[in-house]
Order: structure tokens, then C-alpha cells, then sequence
């Protein structure tokens, strides 16, 4: 049984995260300035219940949430989140990326707000690691097995979900951290249509690139011998730089996460 495990969720949430996330820190480095994203439509359909992975409600910071989603909230309740995810592989030694169990899979947030006329809006972020080893290499166990840290993300942005600490049923508690990408919100900015055909923490510079755990330095990625990407160390620090915490979390079923 781990100690405590960082899930990094490398964090913006879905078409309703996906437009409805900012950009902030993680260790102790001050608030960073939330960048802004445009508006997104609520459903007035509830989103199915899920079916796999583990469910726990997600306590959030209002300042950051009203950060994240660009506007003045309006009753908004119901946080949860979801995480989904399946052992891939054993990343190579000379990718640098740790070698233990790596993990694919996705995490997904849902609320409510209330309309301006006080009818029920539905939201859902959904974000993903990709599905191959080489995009989800970082999603392991580190320090020695006490943490975990995966990295996801949609087409607005990264979140990073730091699961640390684990209660004597395997729960897990935690923080979810988000950081959207730099695109489509001033004249000067690129479109948010041409992203990299890459996981924003394999993109090493412009308005995509959502690494965390930089450990200073560049490199061609040793898994395509191609990209470049910065030089990452999960293990240099428990929580995500230049990233906002979104919220808390408690109670989720390491075993339903993980689907073991």
C-alpha cells in the first residue's frame, strides 16, 4: 500500500473545462495570473452516471473556480470527479521517465449552475492521457512508491490531480490543478485549432506546452528520436508549477482508479 499518491492530471476541463480553465502555480511560488477562456454553454440534460473508474465529490476554491470558468458563478454545485485509468506498460529506461506501471486513462469533472433565469445547467470536462505508453510514460509511481502522478488534457488546456495521502482502505485524497493553454484569447494569440499533433507535456515551447516537474533543460525525446521535449522529474516536487488548484478531494477507490 502507497503512502500517498500525486495524480497529475497535466488539467483544463473538457469543452466545458475545455473553455472554462486558467493557468496557475503549484510548490509555493506565488498565485500565477489565470489566463481567461471564452465562454462555454451549459446542457440542461444531466450527464450519465458513470460506469468505471472511481467517483468522489471535488470541494472547490471559488476564486479559482470563477478563474477557471471566466465568469461570475451563479450557484454552481455538485463537483465531482472521476478517474478512469489502465495499466499500459513499462516505460523504457532511456526515456528518463521512471520505470515502473504506467497509466492511461481519463478524468472527468462535473457540475451545476443555475441560468440567469434559475434553470439547471449541466457541466462536463473530460480529459485524457492518450492511450499508448509513450504519451502516459510520467503516470507512475514515484519517490520511492509514495506518490503517483498522471498527466492529462483537452483541447483548452492541462490538469494535474495530486492524489497525497491514502487512508488504511487504499482511498485515496487529493488536489486537482488546472492550467489552460495560451491560444484564441487576445488578437495576438494563436488559434486554439492548431495544437501539435502531441500531449501538451510532450511539447516543449508556445502557447501548448503544459509540462510540469521541469528539472531545467531540453531534450529530443527519446521515444521518437524526433520532438523535443523538456527534461522531466516527477519526483522533484509533490505539487505542479505554474498551475491553480482547483479543489480537494477524498474518498476515491485506488482499486476502481486504477481498474486493478
Amino acid at each position: 500500500m502507497k503512502n500517498a499518491y500525486v495524480l497529475l492530471l497535466t488539467l483544463s476541463l473538457m469543452t466545458v473545462a475545455c473553455s472554462e480553465k486558467k493557468s496557475g502555480g503549484g510548490d509555493g511560488g506565488g498565485t500565477p495570473t489565470a489566463v481567461v477562456p471564452p465562454p462555454v454553454a451549459g446542457s440542461v440534460t444531466p450527464p450519465a452516471p458513470f460506469t468505471s473508474g472511481a467517483t468522489a465529490t471535488l470541494n472547490i476554491n471559488m476564486s479559482a473556480y470563477e478563474a477557471y470558468t471566466g465568469r461570475v458563478a451563479n450557484n454552481p454545485s455538485d463537483f465531482k470527479v472521476n478517474i478512469d485509468l489502465h495499466s499500459v506498460g513499462t516505460p523504457s529506461a532511456a526515456w528518463g521517465a521512471g520505470t515502473g506501471t504506467a497509466y492511461a486513462g481519463t478524468i472527468k469533472v462535473t457540475y451545476q449552475e443555475l441560468s440567469s433565469s434559475g434553470q439547471p445547467l449541466y457541466y462536463q470536462g473530460s480529459f485524457t492521457s492518450g492511450s499508448t505508453l509513450s504519451e502516459a510514460r510520467y503516470n507512475q509511481y514515484t519517490n520511492s512508491g509514495n506518490y503517483f502522478k498522471a498527466m492529462f488534457e483537452d483541447s483548452m488546456g492541462g490538469v494535474i490531480l495530486v492524489v497525497d495521502s491514502v487512508d488504511e482502505f487504499d482511498h485515496w485524497s487529493g488536489r486537482v490543478f488546472f492550467k489552460n493553454f495560451q491560444c484564441g484569447r487576445t488578437a495576438w494569440d494563436p488559434p486554439c485549432n492548431s495544437k501539435p499533433p502531441r500531449r501538451c507535456w510532450l511539447v516543449s515551447a508556445g502557447p501548448y506546452d503544459c509540462t510540469a516537474f521541469k528539472t531545467g533543460g531540453t531534450k529530443k525525446d527519446p521515444a521518437d528520436n524526433k520532438y523535443i521535449i523538456w527534461n522531466v522529474n516527477t519526483s522533484s516536487r509533490t505539487y505542479p508549477e505554474d498551475y491553480i488548484e482547483l479543489g480537494t478531494f477524498g474518498g476515491v477507490d485506488s482499486s476502481k482508479a486504477l481498474n486493478n
